[in-house]
C-alpha cells in the first residue's frame, strides 16, 4: 500500500522559497518510487516557474490562486 504525501507549496511565491519549491518538484517528478503517492499544492508562481521548464503536471496537483490562506476556498479545497 502506498503512503500518501502532501507536499505544500501553495504559500511560495518569490526568491529562494521558490527556487527550492520548484528544484524539488522537479526532482520529484524524475524519480519513480512505488512506495509514495505524492500529492502537490502550488502557487501560480510555482506552477509558472514549472511550466518553464516544461515540467507537466499529474491530476495530483492543486494550483491554488491568489494567498491561499486568506482564501476560504482555497482552504476548502486543500
Amino acid at each position: 500500500m502506498k503512503k500518501k504525501v502532501i507536499f505544500n507549496a501553495g504559500n511560495i511565491f518569490k526568491g529562494g522559497a521558490l527556487q527550492a519549491a520548484v528544484n524539488f518538484i522537479v526532482i520529484n517528478q524524475s524519480v519513480i518510487d512505488e512506495n509514495f503517492e505524492w500529492y502537490l499544492i502550488i502557487s501560480n508562481e510555482v506552477c509558472l516557474e514549472l511550466k518553464k521548464l516544461g515540467i507537466i503536471l499529474n491530476q495530483n496537483t492543486l494550483r491554488l490562486p491568489g494567498r491561499s490562506t486568506k482564501n476560504k476556498k482555497a482552504l476548502q479545497q486543500i
